[in-house]
């Protein structure tokens, strides 16, 4: 199985948020927004969520040892958290970072070398791309370089034996990476509400359902760009999976 990576992405305004500015300004302030950033990047991979293992005594301490920084300073920050509902509790061993689920984002390994592939075409710009040995290739072979990749995530899907629903998160960051315009919730809404079913048949491939409600985004005339691509009778019956 592929590796996932993951990342924080904070809002423009995260420094000016009364509850953050409050926490800077306590004696020792800049030490728990750090403690803070910390439990958001702990974590990710959670969706929000930190849990107690009961490695230590308590969940003070035990993140005392997980981020590196005083009991105390942790003890600290994890009271100021929960009085402003920056952090709430589901149980003793689960703690959720409310904050973290909107600055989530994460792809696969194979998302990441087509971002990569992206980003190296960008810089070339749209003549050709030269080699180590001297040489070019044209843009097209990046192209067909690109859509294999493409083609190798939906293998892995189909040869799994089994459809897994996308996260919101998933659609979202592959919406993002194509920038189409695409809404991640309306999009899985849409699917949940007929059982992840296209046409009559059981959908296999989500990406693929994505690149569906693109074509039919771009084929639209200018004066139906904000119509509802739900109610399409041609895209229900789509079968492009």
């Amino acid at each position: 199985m592929g590796k996932r990576y993951y990342w924080l992405k904070l809002r423009e305004n995260f420094f000016k948020q009364k509850s953050i500015k409050k926490l800077r300004k306590i004696a020792g302030g800049d030490t728990y927004t750090v403690i803070y950033l910390k439990l958001m990047l702990l974590s990710m991979k959670h969706d929000g969520c930190v849990y107690f293992e009961g490695i230590e005594d308590n969940f003070e301490e035990e993140l005392s040892l997980e981020l590196d920084e005083q009991v105390d300073n942790v003890r600290v920050t994890l009271n100021y958290l929960e009085r402003h509902g920056l952090l709430e509790i589901g149980d003793s061993n689960t703690f959720l970072l409310p904050e973290t689920l909107s600055c989530i984002g994460s792809e696969s390994e194979s998302a990441e070398r087509v971002r990569k592939f992206r980003e190296r075409k960008a810089l070339h710009g749209n003549g050709v791309l030269l080699l180590g040995n001297g040489g070019v290739t044209d843009c097209n072979t990046e192209i067909e370089i690109e859509r294999e990749l493409e083609k190798e995530e939906e293998k892995k899907g189909k040869t799994s034996g089994r459809f897994t629903p996308p996260s919101l998160q998933e659609v979202t960051a592959y919406c993002n990476d194509r920038n189409n315009g695409i809404d991640a919730e309306q999009f899985i809404n849409f699917y949940e509400s007929k059982g992840w079913v296209i046409g009559k048949s059981k959908m296999k491939c989500w990406k693929a359902a994505v690149r569906t409600w693109e074509q039919r985004r771009k084929q639209d005339t200018p004066k139906n760009e904000y119509r509802n691509y739900t109610d399409d009778p041609e895209l229900k019956g789509a079968t492009g999976y």
